[in-house]
């Protein structure tokens, strides 16, 4: 490996730290000082020396990425899985922190594919967690626009006939269900005077 492959390896490991959040920019920039300095003296050193120097960074580099830092990472990130809560307390308002999660694993993935997370299990169910609850709000969404169009198309009280039995048993299964998600409909009332005409019918 020469000088300069050895060198775009530091660039990329400070990129690493960085991305990382695991060391402050302070930290990366000493390091980046140190080899700044380092390349310096070495303008003037054999090829032979610039070599040695170039394995022997490669390979401090390989150490620091797959022994404390890589731990640190991993806990790190299992921690902010965690931190979001159960799957039973989770809401849609916690899709964009989901998905962040999820990117910023896949991302940390693309830079050392040994990274190993003990809560990415965790991550999986809230996202399919989340993936029932986006389910159930559109069924939900669904309800609430048919449940208003079935109170819409109902007769005034004075016009219910039993002809309309049917259409005002089935106007109340949709505003029902509908408020069973936590809808309320100003107009219910239209509802509950069409039954009241038929049982008095």
């Amino acid at each position: 490996m020469s000088r300069s492959e050895a060198l775009e390896e530091v660039v990329a490991f400070m990129e690493w730290l960085v991305l990382c959040d695991v060391v402050s920019l302070a930290d990366v920039v000493t390091l980046h000082r140190w080899i700044v300095e380092a390349n310096d003296a070495l303008e003037s050193a054999s090829l032979e020396e610039q070599e040695a120097f170039a394995l022997l960074l490669s390979e401090r580099l390989k150490e620091m990425g797959e022994g404390k830092l890589l731990h640190e990472v991993a806990l790190q990130m299992d921690h902010a899985i965690v931190s979001v809560g159960s799957v039973w307390t989770i809401g849609l308002e916690d899709k964009k922190t989901i998905q962040s999660l999820r990117e910023r694993v896949e991302q940390l993935r693309s830079h050392n594919a040994t990274l190993v997370f003990e809560q990415l299990i965790h991550l999986e169910a809230l996202e399919a967690r989340l993936a029932q609850l986006e389910h159930d709000s559109s069924l939900a969404d669904e309800l609430y626009e048919r449940a208003e169009a079935a109170l819409i198309r109902l007769p005034m009280k004075d016009n219910v006939t039993d002809a309309h039995r049917a259409q005002v048993k089935e106007a109340r299964q949709y505003v029902d269900a509908a408020k069973a998600f936590g809808y309320t409909f100003v107009n219910e009332w239209k509802l509950m005077e069409a039954e009241l005409a038929l049982r008095e019918q």
